[in-house]
């Protein structure tokens, strides 16, 4: 690009930069749980038999020491929370009681996503606290990005806000401009097996999954003259503030622990049938 392509392509980024304005911003998330619990597994077994935290892992990359820590303890509020007269025992606990057999568990878990029959035989003899033990596992864990940008007419639930530069003048057709949207949004997709095994019949009694995805939307708009958009379509600068706009603007990817505790929420929810 020569010197005065450069000049003019900045020129132009300038001007745009001034009519682009954020007129709204806004989160969706949707969630999915699929769950399958063995005949006998019901809220007086688990009142009766009390529940210990396992952990949380993940098979997607490792979580360090304080991540697990944080999770285990959070998916251990959210169950209290939801059975206040249930007796739980946190990972912490079970750490304690275990020693260094505890990470050897919690790996098994992660590497293969299930105990096997010797491991709960084992967890059996250890643990006298409670007959039922939980863990659960990232399985994904996916951002991704979307632009597009289109013109169009702006909707009743968006307010156009026009840089003077910009606003139409009295007997100004109106139908000589345009406005043009960029739309902008990032998702974050997880998936976690969740587990509950009962250590007394050695055998798992939950078993299943929850998708969690959460979306952050953000809309743009600029005022345009048709035919200055048409010529602009292109071209370097247009080319050039679409690369802007999105280092710029893309909204940022919700955060793991936002997800993770919506899903220890509908875990929760969905303990028991």
């Amino acid at each position: 690009m020569g010197s005065s392509d450069t000049v003019r392509a900045w020129g132009g980024l300038w001007c745009i930069a001034l009519l682009v304005l954020l007129l709204q911003g806004c989160t969706a998330s949707h969630t999915d749980i699929d769950f399958v619990h063995e005949e006998g597994f019901t809220r007086q077994a688990l009142i009766a038999g009390g529940l210990a935290v396992g952990g949380m892992v993940s098979a997607v990359e490792r979580l360090d020491e304080e991540e697990r820590v944080r999770y285990a303890e959070r998916l251990g509020e959210r169950i209290a929370g939801k059975y206040p007269d249930l007796e739980m025992h946190t990972a912490e606990e079970l750490q304690g009681i275990l020693g260094r057999y505890y990470h050897e568990v919690v790996d098994e878990y992660r590497r293969i996503g299930g105990l096997t029959r010797g491991t709960l035989a084992t967890l059996g003899k250890r643990i006298a606290v409670a007959r039922y033990i939980a863990l659960a596992r990232i399985v994904e864990n996916i951002v991704t990005e979307n632009r597009s940008e289109y013109p169009e007419e702006a909707p009743e639930a968006y307010e156009l806000l026009k840089d003077p530069s910009s606003t139409s003048r009295e007997g100004t057709d109106d139908s000589l401009y345009v406005t043009v949207w960029v739309e902008l949004s990032t998702t974050r997709k997880m998936t976690v097996e969740m587990a509950i095994y009962d250590l007394r019949r050695r055998s798992r009694v939950l078993s299943g999954s929850i998708h969690e995805s959460v979306t952050r939307h953000v809309k743009h708009g600029r005022r345009e003259r048709k035919d200055r958009h048409e010529k602009l379509l292109n071209t370097v600068v247009q080319r050039a503030v679409g690369v802007v706009m999105k280092s710029m603007m893309q909204p940022a990817a919700p955060d793991e622990a936002e997800l993770l505790d919506r899903v220890f929420s509908g875990f929760a929810e969905k303990l028991v049938q």
